[in-house]
């Protein structure tokens, strides 16, 4: 189970990450108009994507004590 969570931290940090570097992209080069997608809806989606992370963190240390 720690293994699983292991994963699902990492995957949830990384896609943050990239979350948030596509907002900077999409609001650097404009492209709000072209993607359909605005910089303000990516970093949403980062900021969910990061306290899913923390949350994740949170249950295995609470599942190891």
């Amino acid at each position: 189970m720690s293994g699983l969570l292991r994963i699902l931290f990492q995957l949830s940090w990384g896609l943050g990450l990239l979350s948030l570097l596509a907002a900077v992209v999409v609001k650097i080069m404009a492209l709000e108009s072209h993607a359909r997608i605005t910089g303000h809806t990516l970093v949403l989606a980062a900021g969910t994507l990061f306290l899913c992370a923390l949350a994740t963190r949170e249950v295995a240390s609470a599942k190891s004590r």
